[in-house]
């Protein structure tokens, strides 16, 4: 909770704005070490007493014995991205049992089944933030407020609205094993008496060595409380980007942004980049994992690793 000078959320279609007042947040990345983001999870059970193995892109990253009945193996993490999850299990005899998944880790959008995320904020605007001390002005409010119906979607809504201004923008996040995170928002508002819209689509995917990104925005009269402390207005926006990675080539990249404003200015912008490591390396290995767990809901509470359990 904040009491006193605050900057809103900001977002796609509603950029953050200095408030004076009251606000109210709760932000899982205020604990560095709480998961927030959906994990991988097996059930299975063994005859025997067995040795468990679990594999994230054919890294190592537990292993433990297990009793012979069911085995619940959860909280398996992963750097962002596209992977394939295993689970080798191998009994007394040498014989294996092998478990795998593909599994999309969304480490900076996601939410695990059941978290949620909000924003809560009463005030008044701040205007000439840097430049004039003390001036506010009309009486706002900006909610913001998400919620994981599963570890796949999530969806939540946010509003903003003053004097002659409103806005409300349901939005929501779909996250597919193989294709990576779809997002979408259809918002809707007025101002002065006059209603506007707009709407925001956007599609990421990363991968070991390949990752793109795309989204587009448009708006027409669609109206927020960035509106009224700065003069800069974007009415569409546009950008992609993609990248290939190769351990001893190096990385190719290549990028797109271009945008327009309701005062007429526009900007298109093209970047291709190539960087290359000026010695060799190895490849990747996941840090080494610490043994312990805690139960909270969304992960492990030290560093990223599986738990895995008996019943």
């Amino acid at each position: 909770m904040t009491v006193g000078d605050f900057f809103t959320a900001g977002f796609d279609l509603s950029t953050s704005v200095p408030m004076g007042g009251l606000s109210l947040i709760r932000d899982y990345s205020m604990d560095p070490y709480f998961i927030q983001y959906p994990t991988a999870a097996f059930r299975t059970e063994v005859a025997f007493p067995s040795t468990v193995q679990v594999k994230v892109d054919g890294n190592i990253v537990d292993q433990r014995q297990v009793q012979a009945g069911p085995v619940d193996i959860r909280n398996i993490t992963g750097v962002t991205g596209a992977q394939n999850v295993s689970v080798v299990i191998r009994d007394p005899f040498g014989r294996e049992q092998v478990l795998q998944q593909p599994f999309f880790f969304a480490t900076n959008v996601g939410l695990a089944e059941g978290l949620q995320e909000y924003s809560y904020n009463v005030g008044l605007l701040r205007r000439g933030y840097g430049i004039e001390s003390n001036d506010y002005d009309d009486l706002a409010l900006a909610v913001y407020h998400r919620y994981a119906f599963t570890n796949r979607l999530t969806l939540g809504l946010r509003g903003q609205a003053t004097r002659d201004l409103y806005n409300v923008v349901p939005f929501g996040t779909y996250e597919l094993p193989r294709l990576g995170v779809i997002a979408a928002g259809a918002p809707f508002g007025g101002r002065a008496g006059r209603l506007g819209y707009a709407a925001s689509a956007a599609h990421s995917y990363t991968a070991h060595r390949f990752s793109f990104n795309i989204g587009a925005r448009h708006s027409r009269d669609f109206g927020q409380l960035a509106d009224l402390t700065s003069s800069y207005r974007q009415r569409n926006a546009q950008y992609a980007s993609t990248s290939v990675y190769w351990l001893w080539a190096g990385t190719l990249a290549v990028a797109y942004s271009g945008f327009d404003t309701y005062d007429g200015t526009q900007s298109k912008v093209v970047n291709l980049s190539y960087t290359l490591g000026t010695s060799a390396g190895a490849a990747w290995s996941p840090p080494p994992t610490c043994g312990r767990w805690s139960p909270r809901r969304a992960g492990p509470r030290c560093c990223p690793s599986a738990t895995t359990s008996t019943d």
